[in-house]
């Protein structure tokens, strides 16, 4: 059976949801009611009144507006991925900072709306296991994403489920969030590893919840031991997470630490290497046919 890409996995009554829209409109995005909430900001339903386009609207932690050194990256992040230009990455329409009633300044981008939901709310969804030709069909597709940024230098770092995204009817994924991971794990980065020094723990240690978990702590099962450990962005880090997308697509569980001491009996041989080789870091793996 394969998976049904015909239903909206986030469908609540709008309705109930308006009220807890912060502020009426940002720039020309009109707030209509939250999408979701993430380490790295909360996403509301929007329209471009200019552009008259429904769109979806993040808005990052709040505790960003006060780095000085954010506002310069945050600027030139988002006028690069403002330029992407690719059928499987979530297109960001602009971005800007506004300050609000309270004084405060919120950074905000605006960007394409997908129609449908998250790939771990599809797979999770399903009664049984993905079949292979459908897990080769959603990795090629973020794969070719990844290559297309990568060949602008822009590196994901916080690739995982969450964050790929299946439009309704047509199945296909777009992977959103590209160049995020970087510009606000910076800020948060020198935090953590301050906090947790203090504390006695490794960074990888540290809790998941709080601002900038899924940065930094709260996705650390997706993250190359690399990106834990705050080190330079490289295309490694993403083929990494590529391997255990793949085992959550092929087993429907996250993968822990002991995942792979052996192989479970939902992976046959040949997506096993494939994904050892992701771990690895190899960067001529083959994908299984």
């Amino acid at each position: 059976m394969a998976i049904n890409f015909n239903e909206d996995v986030t469908r609540t009554s709008s309705d109930s949801r308006r009220k807890n829209v912060p502020y009426p409109k940002l720039g020309p995005y009109k707030l209509q009611y939250p999408l979701g909430q993430g380490g790295m900001g909360q996403v509301f339903k929007g329209i471009d009144t200019v552009l008259q386009r429904s769109c979806a609207v993040k808005i990052l932690p709040g505790e960003l507006s006060t780095e000085k050194s954010f506002r310069a990256r945050f600027r030139a992040e988002a006028a690069v991925l403002a330029s992407f230009d690719h059928e499987h990455v979530v297109r960001v329409y602009g971005a800007d900072i506004e300050k609000v009633a309270d004084g405060r300044e919120e950074f905000y981008i605006g960007m394409e709306l997908v129609d449908g939901g998250d790939l771990k709310q599809f797979v999770k969804k399903r009664k049984d296991l993905p079949k292979p030709q459908d897990v080769e069909r959603i990795l090629r597709e973020i794969l070719e994403a990844l290559k297309y940024a990568h060949g602008k230098g822009v590196m994901h770092r916080d690739l995982k489920p969450e964050n790929i995204l299946v439009k309704k009817f047509e199945g296909t994924v777009k992977v959103s969030d590209f160049g995020l991971a970087t510009v606000v794990g910076d800020s948060y980065r020198d935090q953590l590893y301050e906090k947790t020094i203090t504390q006695g723990r490794h960074a990888t240690d540290v809790p998941t919840g709080g601002p900038g978990a899924d940065v930094i702590g709260g996705t650390f099962q997706y993250m190359s031991p690399e990106a834990k450990r705050g080190e330079d962005p490289s295309v490694r880090d993403d083929i990494y997470s590529i391997g255990l997308i793949a085992y959550f697509l092929l087993t429907v569980e996250e993968a822990s630490v002991t995942a792979f001491a052996e192989r479970p009996k939902e992976i046959n041989k040949r997506w096993y290497r494939f994904i050892l080789g992701c771990i690895k870091s190899d960067l001529q793996m083959p994908m299984p046919r």
